[in-house]
């Protein structure tokens, strides 16, 4: 196969981000081989040019052969048809290469490509990542996806203050980190850390809030009423619980923003439910609003760190003359009150 020197304009790349996705993920497929690297700096190897040559002569040489499972799944995927309906218009597949720099260093300026390998079902994947900066809504709904897929992939350890379950979970976190940060934006790992730990940090040994079942990454985290484990000292069900914050969410979705509003809700209901359900409504509303915080830019964190260490600072057990001084400066604060 002979392979032209480039110029200028020879392999401008005229097809779709798409059609590009495809062939990087059709490529893998067949010749096992990662194209990322060599879109970039890399050269075309001598032995993955021979396969490439092999291939265009005689496919055969090198697929599995025809009748087994393997060759079936490449047919079955639409990789082996991708790759031989390329070569039918002309274009051998060195060439499709080089159109591809182009093509990825054009997308280097706005993004990057990653290739997102197989788990729990999905199949592995190129996908095409732009640059961005998310709001923290946007983080916050990143945080409770990956937050599910490892309470899956720990096989249901609570997320609490145990020394086991924080072995587990830190070690998982830290093993995926590099993934990650490939998956959804650099940074991500310190931001999900931070907010774990603040999650982790509002849940008691005995309680947990997990995914609920059928719940999917769509669904809007953000104001998703978590499950609430029974235990025998609780003498709530989970349906007053919800039924609870349901009221108080009802015209105002609990964040950082309306924590006025939420507040003065909280308090306002008290007297409506037992000590139990406002107590585990209270640590919901501390927990969520805690997951926020640790999204925050390093600047609104200190900004906003007078209203954190209050709200964090008030617990139940204390005394009621102390508890009632607590919640005056909390009031005071909160509805800017001298």
């Amino acid at each position: 196969m002979k392979i032209l020197k480039k110029k200028k304009g020879l392999y401008a790349y005229s097809g779709t981000d798409g059609e590009a996705i495809q062939f990087l993920t059709a490529f893998k497929q067949v010749f096992g081989v990662d194209l990322l690297p060599y879109l970039g700096d890399k050269p075309i190897s001598a032995n993955l040019a021979t396969s490439l040559r092999t291939f265009e002569e005689n496919a055969d040489d090198i697929l599995p052969e025809v009748g087994t499972n393997n060759r079936q799944e490449l047919i079955d995927s639409g990789a082996l048809g991708l790759l031989f309906d390329i070569q039918n218009k002309g274009t051998s597949l060195v060439n499709y290469i080089y159109e591809l720099k182009n093509w990825n260093s054009n997308k280097l300026t706005t993004g990057k490509v990653v290739f997102i390998p197989a788990s729990f079902g999905s199949p592995a994947k190129y996908i095409y990542m732009a640059n961005k900066t998310y709001t923290p809504a946007q983080k916050l709904a990143m945080f409770n996806k990956e937050f599910e897929t490892n309470f899956l992939q720990l096989g249901g350890i609570k997320a609490n203050k145990s020394a086991a379950s924080i072995e587990a979970w830190e070690s998982l976190i830290n093993r995926n980190a590099e993934e990650n940060e490939k998956i959804y934006y650099k940074g991500f790992y310190n931001d999900y850390m931070a907010w774990y730990k603040a999650k982790r940090s509002t849940v008691s040994i005995g309680a947990v809030t997990k995914p609920t079942d059928g719940q999917t990454a769509n669904e809007n985290p953000e104001n998703t009423t978590p499950t609430v484990e029974q235990s025998e000292n609780m003498d709530f069900t989970e349906t007053e619980a919800r039924a609870f914050l349901q009221e108080i969410e009802k015209y105002s979705p609990l964040g950082w923003d309306n924590l006025q509003y939420w507040y003065k809700n909280l308090l306002e209901k008290k007297k409506e439910v037992s000590i139990e359900v406002y107590n585990w409504a209270y640590g919901y509303w501390l927990n969520k609003l805690n997951a926020e915080y640790a999204t925050f830019a390093p600047l609104k964190k200190e900004t906003e760190k007078e209203k954190y260490d209050l709200i964090n600072g008030y617990k139940f057990a204390k005394t009621k003359n102390k508890k009632r001084g607590v919640l005056a400066a909390i009031i005071s604060l909160i509805f800017n009150k001298k």
